[in-house]
């Protein structure tokens, strides 16, 4: 996963960029935490169901409908990206306004400095982010599918 982390980070370098040298081992990150309810309140400014809450939740309930989206959200390949691992520690289940800064401070892969667009990290950017890099990956990898 690292791998193609990288190979889809380097495609946002150009001509006029500087080559970067990775010498450190890098980690995946979730953008968006696994454990995200904590930090992370769904659209609606309501915190998500924990299983427990959905296990009762009602046919019909929106929140429990928005806590399942984000759930399938957050394991998208969308919301992933690399970090060295005293970043990833760092930054851990931190919420986006608190994550983002630090990660265009700290982060010189274009794959994270792309983020810098994102103003707001909820599953619509998820989706918008995970098609960039699907189309990326066609180009780099056309024959792949």
């Amino acid at each position: 996963m690292v791998h193609i982390l990288k190979r889809l980070s380097n495609e946002h370098l150009g001509p006029k960029s500087e080559e970067i040298k990775i010498d450190c081992q890098l980690t995946v990150e979730h953008i968006m935490p696994r454990e995200w309810i904590p930090n992370w309140p769904l659209p609606t400014g309501l915190s998500g169901m924990n299983l427990q809450e959905l296990s009762v939740a009602q046919t019909g309930d929106t929140r429990a409908a928005a806590t399942h989206r984000r759930d399938a959200a957050v394991q998208t390949f969308g919301n992933l990206t690399i970090l060295t691992q005293p970043l990833n520690s760092a930054l851990s289940n931190a919420a986006w306004k608190e994550k983002r800064p630090e990660l265009l401070k700290w982060s010189l892969l274009p794959i994270n400095q792309a983020l810098h667009s994102f103003e707001v990290w909820d599953e619509n950017a998820i989706e918008k982010r995970g098609q960039a890099l699907l189309d990326q990956a066609l180009r780099i990898w056309p024959n792949s599918l």
